[in-house]
Formats: structure tokens, C-alpha cells, sequence
């Protein structure tokens, strides 16, 4: 028997492989399959390498090195009835934390404790998302050829901590994974888009992430100066979602208009609560405050916006924080009841009474401002490096009172 390989690319072949014998060689058969960026390499594999069975798997690798893998029965079947344009059903090697297509800019990594009241409704949202993964790879016939590697770890809810890996990317998406174990597996995957509604700009690369493990919220912020605020778990299908608007432009007369959608279905999932757009500049800074019920905005150029979270409304906007409107690069807040915090207290019992409190700002240009946290007033500021020109990267505020 005669065998020989075919490589190629989009639009000609770059080698051909053949056993030795073959004068000729005839096309029997062809089907075209859409390949996922431009072609590398190919391989036939076995399902199962342990058997001694024909090869029954088609590997198509592309650049830059993505994994597609085709019942090579179906491809037959598909050849032997002259179907050239039939949708070929596909695997794709699940790449775990993509960086470059799409471009991820901005990450972090956070944890829950078991001691947190929010830790169980996590747990459930982990345990779903990975039944559904499971749910899914049944539903395809097609089997990795592959063997080896970390084995699926069982996840129990007595484990002390679950650890989430979030990132946003370029195209206005946000991912998140479990990374409690050292196998990441994919939680979700929030799309830009709510629906049909076309969010600031939907395709505005995101610059900003802040998790609340406190109430399972995570807000998200791009360059186009629009926040979506997020929450992990929900009681119904049918949610509401806020729109924030700025309305004029004075400096000390600022009016906020609250557009509301009712009853939108986002699916399974994270569901966007709210859209807060307040400035034309990048978010350059998030940051829950009060354990969650507040969340601090940063720009670019210098302002500070405070959002309530349970009401979607703005409390305050600042001006520009420093002379040069120097980007905002880290925030944090103390408020007086913030000391009353109780890891086992529910999410749904904490006060709207928020307290007395300070937000302190570095910008980039090192200048450090204290705001009040009711009013929005500058209370006092300072320069760290009034004789040096600095570039600040972060501040962090040490103790049990602050966050």
C-alpha cells in the first residue's frame, strides 16, 4: 500500500511526500475545511494509541499555533458523497490563557476564602461551568489522541480558597478561569456586548479590572472611558440593566441620567448590571471600596468618579486631580464603619449607610490627593517627589480599616 502526505497553504501546495514506486499521483477526493489562521502542518493520529486501528484522526496545526483536530470517518463520508461545501464539524485545542489573538491587556488574579459569605455561591458558579465543559466535550464524537498530562483534579467544596485568573483583552471581552489548581479551566467568557445593545464602544480594548469577593461583582473599564459592572450570580433569568450617562458640562453642576432597560436576557452567566459612562478618557483605575458597596473609577486625565452600587447612581465626580491632568494610576479608600466587617455577614444584609470616609489618588505624575468620600472635596494633597520628576506606579494602604 502507497501512502504519501500533502501539505499546503491557502492557495497552493508546498510539499509533496509519497513511498517510493509512485509515478503519478491523482486527486480521488476532496472537501474543503475552514482552518483557523494560515496552515502550518497536519498529521493523521489514532483516537486510541494503545489500539492498532487506522489512523482516525486528522491534526490540522496553524500559525500561530492553533490545534484543530477532524474525524477523519466524516471527512471520508463527506468525500464519498461529492459534499465539498458541507460544514466539517471541528475540536480546537482549548488554549487556556490566550494572550495574542485576542491581544490580552490588562489581568489579575484573585482569591475567595472559605470563610467569605460569597464563598458557596462561587463554588456553585466553578462546579457548573466545569459540568458544562464536560457536557460539551460529550456532545462532540471526536476524542483527543492524546495522553498524558494532569489529570482532571476534583474540586471540593471544603477546599480553603478559590483562586480566579481574570483577564481583558483588546476586543472588549472578558475571560475568567479557575485557578485553584494548577489546570486552568474556563469559567467564563463576557463578550462586550449585552444582547442586541451595543455597549460605548463595544470593540474598545479593555484597560482596567476590579473584583469584589465580597458580593461576587466585577467591573470592567476600557480606553473609551465606559465601566460595566458585572455580577457573577443572579436569582433570575430576567435581569435589569442601567444606563449612566454624563449630561452637561459644568464643573460643579454635574447631571447624571440613569437609562434602564428592563427584563434583558443575557443567557447563562455573568449578567452586566449597569454601564456607567461618565468621561471621554480611558479607565485607568478600578477599585471596590466599603466592603463592595461603592466602587472608585480613575482616568486618565486625573478625575475620580464614585459610584453606589446598589443604586447605579454617580455620587461624585472630581476634577482633574493634579495641574499636569496626570493619569490616575492607584486608588484606595478608608470609610468609619468599614472596622464592622464580617466575613460571615450576608451580602444582602449590608447597610446602605456608608459611612464617613477618605479615597486617597496617586496619579502618575506622583501627586497624592485625599478626597472626602461623601462630598467629593479635595481635603489636602501633596507631591512625593516635589525636587525629582517621578512616575508613580502604585500606593497601598496597610491595614485591617482600608479596602
Amino acid at each position: 500500500m502507497c501512502h504519501y502526505n500533502v501539505a499546503f497553504s491557502c492557495s497552493q501546495v508546498l510539499n509533496i511526500d509519497w513511498s517510493r514506486g509512485i509515478e503519478n499521483l491523482k486527486c480521488t477526493g476532496r472537501i474543503d475545511v475552514t482552518i483557523h489562521g494560515s496552515f502550518a502542518d497536519m498529521a493523521l493520529l489514532y483516537t486510541d494509541c494503545h489500539t492498532e486501528e487506522a489512523c482516525n484522526v486528522l491534526s490540522v496545526l496553524t500559525s500561530p499555533g492553533q490545534l484543530d483536530i477532524y474525524d477523519y470517518n466524516y471527512l471520508s463520508s463527506m468525500i464519498s458523497q461529492k459534499e465539498k461545501k458541507t460544514f466539517v464539524p471541528t475540536m480546537q485545542y482549548p488554549i487556556l490563557v490566550p494572550t495574542l489573538e485576542p491581544h490580552m491587556t490588562a489581568a489579575r488574579l484573585d482569591v475567595v476564602c472559605q470563610d467569605v459569605k460569597s464563598y458557596k455561591a462561587l463554588f456553585k458558579v466553578v462546579v457548573a461551568a466545569k459540568h458544562n465543559s464536560i457536557q460539551n466535550q460529550k456532545s462532540i464524537s471526536i476524542k483527543w489522541p492524546l495522553t498524558g498530562g494532569v489529570p482532571g483534579l476534583p474540586f471540593k467544596e471544603n477546599h480553603p480558597i478559590i483562586q480566579i485568573y481574570i483577564a481583558g483583552y483588546q476586543d472588549g471581552s472578558v475571560r475568567i478561569w479557575d485557578a485553584t489548581y494548577p489546570s486552568l479551566s474556563l469559567v467564563c467568557n463576557i463578550k462586550s456586548e449585552v444582547n442586541d445593545v451595543k455597549i460605548g464602544n463595544a470593540s474598545g480594548p479593555v484597560s482596567a479590572l476590579c473584583f469584589c469577593a465580597d458580593t461576587l461583582h466585577l467591573s470592567v473599564g476600557d480606553e473609551s472611558g465606559v465601566v460595566r459592572l458585572y455580577e457573577l450570580t443572579r436569582s433570575s433569568v430576567n435581569t435589569t440593566l442601567h444606563f449612566v450617562t454624563k449630561n452637561g458640562t459644568e464643573d460643579f453642576n454635574l447631571v447624571f441620567s440613569i437609562g434602564t432597560v428592563h427584563d434583558t436576557h443575557q443567557g447563562d452567566g455573568p449578567h452586566c448590571k449597569a454601564v456607567f459612562s461618565l468621561q471621554n478618557s480611558a479607565v485607568y483605575g478600578l477599585q471596590f471600596a466599603n466592603l463592595g458597596r461603592r466602587l472608585l473609577v480613575g482616568y486618565e486625565h486625573g478625575q475620580v468618579a464614585m459610584i453606589d452600587i446598589s443604586s447605579s447612581s454617580v455620587l461624585f465626580l472630581t476634577k482633574t486631580e493634579s495641574n499636569t491632568s496626570s493619569a490616575v494610576v492607584s486608588m484606595n479608600a478608608k470609610f468609619s464603619d468599614s472596622g464592622s466587617n464580617n466575613p460571615h455577614e450576608s451580602v444582602s444584609d449590608i447597610s446602605d449607610n456608608p459611612g464617613m470616609g477618605l479615597v486617597y489618588v496617586l496619579t502618575r505624575d506622583a501627586h497624592l490627593v485625599a478626597i472626602d468620600a461623601v462630598t467629593g472635596n479635595t481635603v489636602c494633597s501633596t507631591t512625593m517627589s516635589p525636587r525629582v520628576k517621578a512616575n508613580a506606579i502604585s500606593i497601598h494602604m496597610i491595614g485591617k480599616y482600608f479596602g
